[in-house]
């Protein structure tokens, strides 16, 4: 993609012509965030919510392996901590 993006003139040209970031400068930037317990917590929440899941998918055991792979030094949110975030 990056390589298309060099050579391709009416990308180029658009590129040149605005103020915002191209979608080159965001595929090579570096700008990761760091993953806090709150806001994992809260795109926990976000999940159940918008998926319409029982708090106790929380719980689950793959997704609870795939946080810890994701986020090593967070740690996972369970359905309480996820009710009593929304709670709050």
């Amino acid at each position: 993609m990056r390589k298309h993006l060099k050579g391709c003139t009416p990308y180029q040209k658009s590129a040149a012509t605005s103020d915002s970031p191209t979608l080159l400068d965001i595929l090579n930037s570096d700008r990761s965030q760091v993953m806090s317990r709150d806001r994992l917590k809260e795109k926990v929440l976000r999940i159940i919510v918008s998926g319409n899941l029982p708090f106790a998918f929380a719980d689950n055991v793959e997704f609870q392996s795939l946080l810890k792979d994701a986020y090593p030094d967070c740690s996972a949110p369970t359905r309480k901590t996820a009710k009593e975030y929304l709670q709050s």
